[in-house]
């Protein structure tokens, strides 16, 4: 054991590494909250200190704490202090086992019918559910009437929750108040006495407690519960509070409705008073629960002119996958998969809709950095240095490696029928390469810095590309004769995008988003990005090219991130989701989008680990009318 263990002391760098190790599994694990996380970690080195903190926030240590604790320490602690831990665990485990198992000291006992039990265990209050411990009651609210003589005023719970602040929660026991654990017990046992005399009212515990327990109630069989329960989420939910409605759906409140019953609160909601740019953020919380698909047909039909006009993807799906400092990535032409570029100089490909991987292919020496699908799928390309592979889609077979390029590749494009590959790179040049011989066709060199994007107009006719030069030149593909060139004497154009009518081209900074019109090559419309917050790393055109999808990174990275549509006839910003990323404390910066052919998925790359997911909302009712999406 001690040769796995990292044996440097518990300094303040590795206490701020572990928390964030142990946040990002937290998932896996029984723990409450951050707090207890915190606690772990700054309490470490004295155990008893540990556990006294624990409980007197009311926090009973479950025995499957033992194994993965140790587990995590093993990474930041000497041998001696992962035996310590253990021992620790152990210890007061054993003890748990001997209060709850001895009568003698379950001294309090008070039942508030044949549901709801409580005792003080431990010095704790321990609330049981048909005989089944229900954790969730936390601390009880007390009010000074001297103090507060606004009282009349509050209608709830929820209300005097709002009213007065908890501000001495985290900073004072019970005991410090002169508040002993058997009177806090008993103010427990009198809230919820009064809440089932007073018929389960809702008012008289808070909702983070009163809807877990209507719930329980539910599910063990109490029929009064039941029918509360099913009034309070019906009145809630018709309230057209988006945040309140999302969260019914999340915490499964709303599968006690039959779908009979959720029809008719669809019916009594007011929908003109519904936020909808609310609305569109919360989309991802109403997906994949139990009448999901009945509200958000109703969602659609009821906001119908807006959906038929404006293309609407939702937050999907997040995955964690492994290491891509470049995360380069495309979606395959048949919209079944993406194909990552990772550090170990692998391509690999995943399902796009699960995220699970499908087969490893490509042997590059280094991070790949660069790749490129052909609309076709015959042909995956991709570089990680001066030189690219080309490999066979289908089989994963090496094809041809392309040498030519002075310095490293920047940018890879498949002209739309497949026949040639064009590369960009910091050795300022344009090389055409041709698929049937793996030989290069010729080399465009008319630019004078480095290459930083490509993009093929759809029908084939035209190449363009952007450098650091700040010029953006438009080829003809057949006779590789430059047509024109365009100047921004303002910035360098990062990614560039030629429409499908060819009839303008789409030009980003990390400010701004350009519209050249390519009749008369000037700009014809600026799109602006509050750059003092946000970066504009990379973006999309829609396949009718109506639309541009961008993905804007917050400065500093702890600001998060924003996707966000404009309308490209007027500029006009359609709508803005926050890059919501669950799984991590720390902003992985988005670097990388890719549309599909089809306009209905949008995956995105971070700096790191992560893959966003973004789809069509209304490909994904209809799909989900005839087939369940994996969740």
């Amino acid at each position: 054991m001690e040769d796995n263990i990292n044996n440097t002391k518990l300094g303040e760098d590795s206490i701020d590494h572990a928390k964030k190790y142990i946040k990002k599994w937290r998932n896996e694990w029984f723990i409450d909250n951050n707090t207890i996380i915190d606690d772990f970690v700054t309490a470490f080195g004295n155990i008893k200190e540990l556990f006294q903190r624990w409980k007197s926030k009311g926090i009973i240590l479950d025995p499957d704490y033992i194994g993965t604790v140790g587990d995590v320490y093993a990474h930041f602690c000497t041998y001696d202090e992962v035996v310590a831990l253990e021992e620790g665990f152990e210890e007061e485990r054993l003890k748990l086992e001997e209060w709850d198992s001895d009568p003698e000291k379950d001294i309090y006992h008070f039942e508030v019918n044949k549901y709801i039990s409580l005792k003080l265990s431990f010095g704790q209050t321990v609330i049981s559910v048909d005989g089944v411990r229900f954790d969730q009651c936390r601390y009880v609210l007390l009010v000074d009437p001297l103090r507060n003589e606004d009282q009349g005023e509050i209608g709830s719970i929820d209300e005097a929750q709002a009213m007065y602040n908890n501000d001495l929660e985290e900073e004072i026991t019970p005991e410090e108040l002169g508040i002993t654990r058997e009177q806090e017990f008993w103010a427990h046992c009198s809230n919820l006495q009064a809440w089932y005399e007073n018929n389960y009212d809702t008012r008289l515990l808070h909702s983070n407690i009163s809807f877990p327990l209507l719930k329980k109630l539910t599910e063990v069989g109490d029929v009064k519960a039941k029918k509360v329960f099913k009034d309070e989420v019906g009145k809630r939910f018709v309230s057209g509070y988006v945040p309140v409605m999302a969260y019914l759906f999340k915490e499964e409140y709303l599968d006690c409705l039959t779908p009979e019953e959720f029809s008719t609160l669809l019916d009594e909601i007011d929908y003109s008073i519904l936020n909808l740019n609310e609305l569109l953020i919360y989309f991802k919380d109403f997906l994949f629960w139990e009448h999901s698909l009945q509200f958000l047909i109703r969602i659609k039909a009821e906001f119908k002119d807006y959906f038929s006009k404006n293309p609407i993807y939702i937050d999907f799906a997040e995955f964690i996958l492994d290491r891509s400092e470049f995360c380069p990535i495309g979606i395959t032409p048949d919209n079944k998969y993406f194909v990552r570029g990772s550090n170990d100089g692998k391509l690999k490909e995943f399902d796009i809709f699960t995220g699970n991987i499908k087969r490893v292919f490509g042997d590059h020496e280094t991070a790949v950095s660069v790749l490129t699908v052909s609309n076709d799928g015959a042909y995956v390309a991709s570089s990680c240095d001066t030189t690219i592979k080309v490999w066979d889609y289908a089989s994963g077979d090496h094809v041809y490696t392309l040498a030519g390029h002075r310095d490293s590749v920047k940018c890879l494009q498949f002209d739309p029928q497949g026949r040639y590959l064009v590369s960009g790179s910091i050795d300022c040049e344009v090389k055409i390469w041709d698929l049937e011989s793996g030989t290069l066709k010729t080399s465009l060199g008319s630019h004078m810095d480095e290459i930083l994007s490509l993009d093929h107009s759809r029908d084939g006719r035209y190449l363009v590309s952007s450098a650091c030069d700040t010029t953006i030149n438009l080829w003809d593909t057949e006779s590789s004769h430059l047509i024109t060139t365009l100047v921004d004497r303002d910035e360098c154009t990062l990614q560039i995008a030629i429409s499908c009518l060819n009839d303008f081209i789409l030009g980003s900074s990390y400010s701004t988003l350009k519209k050249w019109d390519l009749e008369t090559n000037k700009i014809e419309q600026t799109i602006r990005v509050d750059h003092e917050k946000y970066d504009l790393n990379s973006f999309v055109l829609t396949p009718d090219s109506k639309f541009v999808v961008g993905i804007l990174q917050g400065q500093p990275l702890e600001k998060g991130g924003k996707f966000s549509m404009w309308r490209i006839s007027d500029g006009k910003l359609i709508y803005t989701l926050p890059i919501k990323q669950s799984f991590r404390e720390d902003f992985q910066e988005m670097k990388n989008l890719s549309i599909s052919q089809n306009g209905v998925f949008i995956v995105g790359g971070a700096r790191d680990k992560l893959v966003k997911l973004w789809v069509d909302f209304l490909t994904y009712i209809e799909a989900e009318k005839v087939i369940k999406f994996p969740t």
